[in-house]
Parts: C-alpha cells; structure tokens; sequence
C-alpha cells in the first residue's frame, strides 16, 4: 500500500513538472503579435474579397505577413470579428439604419410598393444592428479561412474543417483554403 501511494505522489509530482515545463516552452514559443502586425491583419481580413482584384491583393498582403500571425487568424476564427470592429460596425449600423428609414420615407414610393415599404420600414434597429454584427463576424472568419489557406499547414486544416462545422456558409471558402494548403504543402 505504501508503495502504490509513493508511486502516485512521485507520477503528480513529475506531472505538475511537466506541465510547469510544457506552459514556459509554449509561452516562449508563442511570442504575442505586435500592434501594427494586429491592424494590419485586422485591416486585411475585414476587405471584401469579392471585388475584382481584391482577392489577389489580400493574397499578396497575407503572403508579407510574418508567419507568427496564425494564432491571431485562428483565434479570429473562433471569436470573431475583434470588438472594436464590431463596435464600428454597430455605429455605423445605426447611421446607416437611420438613413434608409429616411430615405424610405421619402423616396420609397419611388421603386417599391407599400407592401415592401412597410415591411423594410417596420425592421427594428435591433435586428438591423444584429445583421451588421453577423455579416462583419461572417467577412472576418472567411477571410481567416482564406489567409490560413495561404499560410497555413497542415495543422491548419482540421481548425478550418471545426469552423465548417460551426458554420456551413464557410464551406466553399474553406474547400479552397484546404486545398491551397494541400498542394503548397505536397510541393515542400
């Protein structure tokens, strides 16, 4: 009995070793991402890459990128769009929101029928703030996906099918980042 009990209390202590060990090696090897690298990445990831050309400018923006930025486009990746990005989204909503109730009033009549008025006038400030949020979150996560296509490995790849998962609308994106990944990869 006191063997086994001995056994025990030398396996936690090298354990708790360890894990003291493990926690410094990854802290140093983890070095945090600078401010200006961080906006930078938060400028590139917040483009529309649907635009002619922007795609190749966000490709050859991630691709200076130094390679310590993966941590920051994967936490992206799980939070979201950071949140002075979608506190500016939220401000921006609400102006926005403001103005097309304005315009609706106005101009309405002009290209839709009452039925169509009604309905866009009766969208709550809440909903249409919510929309904002959702869609700044969605262009940030995509745009991680995209830009861990670009750098990313092959670790990579199972944090992007978990994102799929979430979130079904990533699949196309994610589809190409993987395959992005996959063929730089079988090229080293």
């Amino acid at each position: 009995m006191f063997y086994k009990r001995n056994n025990l209390l030398i396996y936690t202590y090298l354990l708790s070793i360890l894990c003291v060990f493990f926690s410094v090696v990854s802290s140093i090897s983890a070095k945090p991402v600078s401010k200006e690298i961080q906006l930078q990445v938060f400028e590139l990831l917040n483009m529309d890459c649907g635009m002619d050309g922007t795609l190749k400018d966000f490709k050859a923006s991630i691709l200076k990128l130094p390679a310590d930025v993966t941590p920051l486009f994967t936490q992206i990746l799980d939070e979201g769009a950071p949140e002075q990005a979608q506190n500016q989204a939220v401000r921006q909503a609400k102006i926005n929101y403001e103005l097309r109730q304005a315009w609706l009033r106005k101009n309405g009549t002009e290209l839709f029928d009452k039925d169509t008025i009604k309905r866009l006038s009766n969208t709550k400030l809440d909903d249409y703030i919510a929309r904002s949020k959702e869609n700044i979150n969605l262009r940030y996560q995509q745009n991680s996906i995209r830009g861990l296509g670009y750098i990313g490995n092959y670790n990579t790849i199972e944090l992007i099918n978990k994102s799929v998962k979430k979130n079904p609308d990533y699949q196309s994106v994610a589809e190409q980042a993987i395959k992005s990944i996959k063929a730089r990869e079988k090229s080293k």
